[in-house]
C-alpha cells in the first residue's frame, strides 16, 4: 500500500490518550474492524451501511510522537446498505462512481491528545476530491470470549463527511434537475470506525 510510519511526521499536542500508549504498526482490516457509515433520509429515517473491503495501516506511541501515523484505502464498489439495488446506484455515477474512483483514502497530517479523545486531522480523498478531513477516536477495554482471555482495546473513530463537498450525490445524467433523489438525503454522512486491537 506504500505506507510507511514515517511519513506522515505528524505533531502531536501533550497526551491526554486514555487508550493504549502505543501501537506498533496495527493493520486495519475487515478481519479486526468495521467501517459503517449513516445519513438521514428526508429528514426522518436513516439510511445505514459498511464498506466491506478496506486495509490500512495504523500506528501510535505517545513517546515517539512524530512516529504516529493513520493511512487506510476502502474499495467503493464494496458499499452495502443491504439493498442491491440502491448499492448499485450508489457505486453509480451520482454517488461514489466507483468505476472512475474506485478508491476512498484517508491519510493522516496531524495526531492530538484530547480529554478523552485522540483527534486525527488528515485528508480525505472521496470521488477524485481531496479535502481536509477529521477523525474523532476513543477507546475502551472489552473482554475477549473464553475464560481468562483478558482484555482487548476496542478503538472508535468517527467522522463527518459533507457528500456535496465531494460531489457525492448528482442528479443523473438522464433525468438531470428533474431527479430530486439527491436532495432528500442530508448532507452530512457519519463514518465510524471500530478497530479491536489485542492484548499485548
Amino acid at each position: 500500500m506504500g505506507w510507511t510510519a514515517e511519513s506522515a511526521a505528524p505533531a502531536v499536542e501533550a497526551p491526554a490518550w486514555h487508550g493504549p500508549a502505543r501501537l506498533p504498526e496495527l493493520r486495519v482490516h475487515p478481519g479486526n474492524a468495521r467501517i459503517t457509515f449513516s445519513a438521514r433520509l428526508c429528514g426522518l429515517l436513516t439510511v445505514r451501511g459498511e464498506f466491506t473491503e478496506f486495509d490500512g495501516r495504523a500506528r501510535w506511541a505517545a513517546d515517539e510522537p512524530r512516529r504516529s501515523s493513520l493511512e487506510a484505502t476502502i474499495s467503493a464498489a464494496s458499499i452495502r446498505t443491504g439493498i442491491a439495488m440502491r448499492d448499485h446506484h450508489l457505486r453509480g455515477w451520482s454517488y461514489l462512481d466507483a468505476a472512475a474512483y474506485p478508491v476512498i483514502s484517508f491519510r493522516s497530517r496531524s495526531l492530538a491528545c484530547g480529554e478523552p479523545r485522540l483527534m486525527v486531522r488528515g485528508s480525505l480523498t472521496l470521488r477524485g476530491i481531496t479535502g481536509e478531513a477529521e477523525l474523532a477516536c476513543s477507546s475502551r477495554r472489552v473482554a475477549l470470549p473464553g475464560e481468562g482471555a483478558g482484555d482487548a482495546w476496542l478503538l472508535v473513530g468517527e467522522m463527518a463527511v459533507s457528500r456535496s463537498r465531494f460531489g457525492v450525490g448528482r442528479p443523473a445524467r438522464a433525468l438531470g434537475p428533474a431527479d430530486i433523489r439527491p436532495l432528500i438525503i442530508g448532507d452530512l454522512v457519519r463514518i465510524r470506525v471500530e478497530v479491536r486491537v489485542p492484548p499485548a
